[in-house]
């Protein structure tokens, strides 16, 4: 299975964006390079990539600053690359820890006078999208000012706020 995408074409699209988490790549890159490997991570707004290139039984961790990606691609590991281990986590413990935190902080952000509504469990206020865990690194926005100026806000709940 391999399916091609550009990406200037995917980078306004963080659901997307989230996604390729985990998945095996072919990443074209400027000067004629390409690089395979499991996406570890996608910076929202540099859209730089951290990419693990497998090296037999362990992994080589590559930042690919976010210009330098031409193109990039879903594909298949070959039969003896081993996806990196992942820790397991119990996806029901994280449902129920979720939906306080989840409220917790749409309360803070309506206490901080913004409009905000709940969407498929993502908080939604205008163009911004706050994906779970609901953390400050889980804000995406087209607009890297208004992300920025809403992880502020998120960064300043106090641990003990309750919500109202």
């Amino acid at each position: 299975m391999e399916s091609e995408t550009s990406y200037h074409s995917i980078k306004n699209n963080p659901k997307f964006l989230l996604s390729l988490k985990s998945k095996y790549v072919h990443i074209q890159l400027i000067q004629n390079r390409t690089i395979n490997g499991f996406i570890q991570a996608i910076d929202p707004e540099g859209h730089s990539i951290i990419l693990l290139e497998p090296r037999g039984e362990s992994y080589r961790t590559i930042l690919i600053p976010g210009h330098s990606v031409l193109d990039l691609s879903i594909t298949d590991p070959s039969s003896d690359t081993k996806p990196p281990k992942v820790h397991a986590l119990q996806p029901s413990k994280i449902v129920t820890d979720l939906v306080p935190k989840r409220r917790k902080l749409m309360s803070w952000l309506k206490r901080n006078r913004l409009s905000v509504i709940e969407k498929d469990n993502n908080i939604v206020l205008g163009n911004v999208l706050i994906l779970p865990p609901y953390d400050a690194t889980c804000i995406y926005s087209t607009n890297v000012i208004v992300a920025r100026h809403v992880k502020g806000i998120v960064d300043k709940m106090p641990d003990d706020f309750v919500e109202t």
